[in-house]
C-alpha cells in the first residue's frame, strides 16, 4: 500500500541529496498488472463488481494476474479502515 509522507503539496529539493547505495537483492515483480489494474484496463482476467463493506457500496476490480491489491483511501478514511 503507498501512503504519503510529509507535505504532498511540497517538491522534495535535490541539493545536498546524496543517494545512498545498498545492497539488495530482491527478486522484481512485473508490474504491468498492476498498472493495468490501476488503469482501469479491461482483459480477460479481470472483473469489475459491486460490493457492500460495512453496509457501503463499493466497487471492486478482481484481476486474477494482479500481484498487489490497493484500496482508495477516499473509501479506506470514510468507512475508518485501517490500513497496514
Amino acid at each position: 500500500m503507498i501512503e504519503p509522507v510529509g507535505d504532498e503539496d511540497h517538491e522534495p529539493s535535490e541539493e545536498g541529496f546524496e543517494p545512498e547505495e545498498e545492497a539488495i537483492e530482491e527478486e522484481p515483480q512485473p508490474a504491468d498488472y498492476a498498472v493495468h489494474a490501476l488503469a482501469g484496463y479491461s482483459n480477460p482476467q479481470t472483473m469489475k463488481v459491486g460490493g457492500l463493506l460495512k453496509q457501503e457500496p463499493i466497487t471492486v476490480l478482481i484481476d486474477t494476474g494482479s500481484t498487489n491489491n490497493f484500496l482508495n483511501s477516499k473509501v479506506a478514511a470514510r468507512l475508518a479502515l485501517q490500513i497496514e
